[in-house]
């Protein structure tokens, strides 16, 4: 494509002008990193598997998924060529209206104004519907970004952990107790002491375990 590119500048430039030539391929330039970026954003629903205590999408393709719970990691840059295959999942998320969205972003090197906008909307339509959205992990750059347009007010400072473990031990502190009652996903360690509403004692091991173990 790059060679496409300066062939096409080059002919334009000597057959009209050099303002013509370098105007379109400056165009096509654009249009090349576009294309060639959006593939570059990947978005997987994540569990944690009990053998290693790591989230893997393997889990929710075995069949596990926790209905209050949402779990997705986002890898990649999230701009104006990429933010698609974003939109459209959380349109698949908002029909089902979990508890508790929670995006893992640590592999995320880049936030443009487009992915900004797309993330405030996401915690708006969640905050209508009383659910709630963390952020896990995500680096220095693109939080700063965030905090000078006003999201990370928005979202609340809380709302945002350095490591996934921490993030679902605040996401199951949010969760209703009563839809837990006779739950059969087991999507976490906890999942079969509040099915059978163990007591507490037994959550909070669980919860030291995952601490330890999790990030």
């Amino acid at each position: 494509m790059d060679s496409v590119v300066l062939i096409v500048t080059f002919v334009l430039t000597v057959l009209i002008d050099l303002t013509t030539g370098v105007g379109i391929g400056l165009l096509l330039a654009i249009l090349s990193f576009v294309k060639l970026m959006s593939g570059t954003l990947k978005l997987s629903k994540v569990l944690p598997d009990p053998a290693d205590k790591l989230v893997k999408p393997e889990m929710v393709q075995k069949g596990s998924c926790c209905p209050q719970i949402n779990i997705y990691t986002i890898e990649g840059p999230l701009f104006f060529g990429t933010i698609e295959r974003l939109q459209e999942e959380i349109e698949e998320i908002m029909r089902s209206r979990p508890k508790v969205l929670l995006l893992r972003m640590s592999n995320v090197p880049f936030i443009d104004t487009s992915g900004e906008a797309l993330l405030t909307d996401i915690v708006k339509q969640f905050k209508v519907q009383n659910l709630q959205v963390l952020i896990s992990g995500i680096q220095q750059e693109p939080k700063e970004m965030l905090r000078k347009t006003g999201f990370i007010k928005l979202v609340g400072e809380e709302q945002f952990f350095s490591s996934t473990g921490d993030a679902i031990n605040k996401a199951l502190s949010k969760l209703d107790e009563n839809r837990c009652k006779g739950c059969k996903q087991f999507s976490f360690a906890e999942c079969t002491a509040r099915s059978k509403q163990v007591p507490k004692p037994a959550l909070l091991k669980q919860k030291r375990k995952r601490e330890i173990g999790l990030t």
